[in-house]
């Protein structure tokens, strides 16, 4: 009867072990305590037989406020007991998790658009609507969104024609060229940019002569003055502001932009 009982003992412990094992063998992965100059990881899987590694190549880095001891580019690796180790596909030293090119070596993270994805393999890197492949056919610059500055982006330069990514020359106004038509108007600015027009030409009085010179400045200041009476034909040519939105009136900011047109 003793030796029945303690047979039954040694059964349940035997089925509790197994028991215990069978939960060990399916946990996905462990990480034990540091060990010597590496963390040691230790798989608890089947195909591991819960073997410890302790390379170099292979370290966990503690997300629980410890220091990481080095990086990881395993695979096998996951987040368990406050470690936290991950995959770096493309082996330039910046986790998957967090790396902006996952297949590109990009160890600088470089994203100049901020979209999420890295210069190395963004598409657009300044994210103008214009992809980097067509900006190095025309020449513009693929990390700014306005090359030549003039107030208009490089894609509404280059689709000025409503014609999508397909820049025609005297249809669409120039990315590289700040003033197409060339009349001193920055084109962002210029209310007809590809075409050049005596805009400011309003001297002499009655009778504009083509040229934007000083006498055009003297009759915008008469008239802001109120010692001479816009008409209809000095607001043609004079009422240049705001650009490409004239509002009526001649004033100081006309004044001034028909003076720019002088200088420049």
């Amino acid at each position: 009867m003793e030796r029945n009982r303690v047979l039954r003992s040694k059964q349940k412990a035997v089925v509790h072990m197994i028991g215990l094992l069978a939960i060990w063998l399916v946990s996905p992965v462990t990480y034990s305590a540091l060990s010597g100059a590496n963390f040691s990881i230790t798989r608890t899987t089947i195909s591991s037989a819960g073997k410890t590694s302790n390379s170099l190549n292979y370290a966990a880095q503690s997300i629980i406020g410890q220091t990481a001891a080095s990086t990881s580019f395993s695979i096998s690796y996951v987040n368990n007991a406050g470690f936290l180790s991950t995959s770096d596909s493309d082996g330039d030293g910046i986790f998957d998790n967090v790396d902006n090119c996952l297949s590109d070596f990009n160890p600088t993270q470089l994203n100049t658009d901020n979209d999420g994805s890295g210069d190395i393999c963004d598409l657009d890197d300044d994210n103008d609507g214009l992809s980097d492949a067509l900006e190095a056919i025309l020449g513009t610059a693929p990390l700014l969104i306005d090359t030549d500055n003039d107030g208009l982006s490089d894609f509404v330069e280059v689709n000025f024609d409503s014609d999508s990514n397909n820049y025609q020359v005297g249809v669409d106004t120039d990315p590289n060229d700040p003033d197409t038509d060339g009349d001193a108007l920055l084109d962002g600015y210029d209310p007809s940019p590809l075409i050049s027009e005596p805009y400011g030409d309003i001297a002499p009085l009655g009778a504009p002569d083509g040229i934007i010179n000083a006498a055009d400045v003297l009759i915008a200041l008469r008239i802001v003055l109120g010692e001479i009476t816009a008409t209809t034909q000095d607001l043609a040519r004079g009422d240049v502001y705001p650009p490409g939105s004239p509002d009526g009136i001649i004033n100081l900011q006309d004044m001034l932009m028909i003076r720019d047109r002088v200088l420049h």
